[in-house]
């Protein structure tokens, strides 16, 4: 019996978590010039952007706090492979600890934040360039620069958070999620086009 409640649970703050990613994706970043983030939009993301857009659950799309989504951990943990099979020391380094896996974790963790900033910079740039800020100010891109490196790492969070307590990998399912959530316009995208 208790091990249906905890599963219930589980299944709970998973789905309100993902939920609750899906409900702030949609809500843009402060400093945005609302009048052109359509024109904007609709002229970049039927480029290169669309499937950038599409793993961030259409959150680059409506310019919210998790418009870098959670790339910056996904490149992390593919560099940290590359890193672990170029350099054997690494490798060997990771081996030895007490936990692999956690000490794997840990390095990709950090990763994550450091390619975070160095994500989050093109981000802001662009949209400077693109006449998207209120203001050009440094103040105004200090503000959506740090927004967005924030909103990438409260998502890397919450998916550390489904991993503990929720079901499944919670990284994994973030990005399911986000892409299922595009799925419905990419269809009718399909007919309509």
């Amino acid at each position: 019996m208790r091990e249906k409640k905890s599963l219930g649970y589980r299944i709970a703050l998973t789905t309100i978590i993902l939920l609750a990613i899906q409900f702030l994706s949609q809500i843009p970043l402060y400093g945005i010039n609302r009048e052109l983030i359509s024109l904007w939009v609709n002229n970049e993301l039927n480029t290169s952007l669309g499937i950038f857009n599409m793993f961030s659950g259409n959150s680059f799309e409506s310019l919210s706090i998790f418009a870098l989504g959670i790339a910056p951990y996904i490149s992390s943990s593919i560099v940290l492979q590359l890193l672990r099979v170029a350099i054997p020391a690494l490798d060997k380094k990771c081996k030895e600890a007490k936990s692999e896996q956690e000490y794997v974790e840990n390095l990709t963790y950090i990763g994550a934040i450091f390619l975070a900033i160095i994500q989050t910079l093109p981000i802001v740039i662009n949209l400077a360039n693109s006449g998207l800020l209120i203001e050009n100010t440094m103040g105004y891109k200090v503000l959506i620069g740090t927004s967005v490196f924030i909103g990438s790492v409260i998502l890397v969070i919450l998916g550390k958070v489904i991993d503990k307590k929720g079901i499944g990998k919670g990284i994994s399912l973030i990005l399911l999620f986000n892409i299922l959530t595009s799925f419905k316009g990419d269809i009718m995208n399909v007919f309509y086009n």
